[in-house]
Parts: structure tokens; C-alpha cells; sequence
């Protein structure tokens, strides 16, 4: 929604017969961006959250099967839907409290993780674009005055 007023003015000054075309390649883009950074960053928080609970139960002393267990614990927490003042009435209220700090710390760490991952593929993209657009105006501009006559306000291809 940012990206439309922006887009606009440029829309105005096209020529009508790319102005339809600009509009599916930003609508494109964008179905395409949402539907990788979807499966991209929520592996990427899957992935780095799960290293990093397993580093903290490591750091405790819990061997393999214990983790698991501990994991399949805090899934059942999880999943429970209890509050938090409803744990700390539970009697392993000590262990499902420490898992969940130790859940939140690791889960933190993820999205953070996630958020340098999309940082990152934002600028990637930015130098792209920068770097297209670079070679881009020549180009258009010696199409525009190749084809350009007045009274028409839509360019015409080459021949």
C-alpha cells in the first residue's frame, strides 16, 4: 500500500500503453516476494530456533533424549493454551516456566535471525534495481526519441 502513492506520478507520465504493464510486474513482484519470503523466513526461524533451544538445553546438561523430551514438553505447553499464571500453579511449574524462558530467548534469537535474512535480500535487491535502472534510462530515453511523434503519447515498437 506504501508503495502505490509513490507509484502513482510515475504511472501518470508513462505512457498508457506500459502503464498497464508496470502494474503487473509490481503485482507479480510482489505475489512472488510474499510467497518466498513466506517459506524462506519461517525456515530460517524454524531452523536458527531450533539450534538455539537445542544450544540452551545443551547448555544445562540434557542429553539427546532428554532435549527431545524437553521439546515434545514444551510443544504439549504449548499447545495447551494455559496462561501464564495458570503454569505457575502447575506442580512442574519450575521446569514448564524454565523451558518457556528458555522457548522465548530461542524463539527471539529466530526472528531476529529472520530479520537480518530479509534485511539482507532487501538490499541485495536494491543493488539490483540500482544497477538495472543505471542502464535502464539510456535505453528508454533512445526508444522514446526514436519513436516519439507529436500528438502520441505511446511509443511504438521498433521496426
Amino acid at each position: 500500500m506504501a508503495a502505490q502513492p509513490a507509484l502513482s506520478p510515475s504511472d501518470n507520465v508513462m505512457p498508457g500503453d506500459l502503464t498497464g504493464m508496470a502494474a503487473g510486474i509490481n503485482r507479480t513482484a510482489g505475489l512472488i516476494g510474499g510467497s518466498v519470503a513466506g517459506v524462506v523466513l519461517s525456515s530460517v526461524i524454524e531452523f536458527r530456533g531450533l539450534l538455539d533451544f537445542g544450544r540452551r538445553m545443551a547448555g544445562l546438561g540434557l542429553s539427546e533424549e532428554q532435549q527431545v523430551q524437553a521439546l515434545d514438553a514444551l510443544e504439549l505447553v504449548l499447545r495447551s493454551g494455559l496462561s501464564a499464571d495458570e503454569l505457575a500453579q502447575l506442580p512442574q511449574a519450575i521446569v514448564v516456566l524454565g523451558l518457556l524462558e528458555a522457548y522465548r530467548e530461542a524463539f527471539s534469537t529466530a526472528i531476529a535471525a529472520a530479520l537480518l535474512v530479509a534485511g539482507l535480500v532487501c538490499v541485495v535487491c536494491g543493488i539490483v534495481a540500482w544497477v538495472w535502472l543505471q542502464r535502464a534510462p539510456e535505453t528508454a530515453s533512445e526508444l522514446w526519441l526514436t519513436n516519439a511523434r507529436p500528438g502520441r503519447s505511446t511509443l511504438r515498437q521498433r521496426q
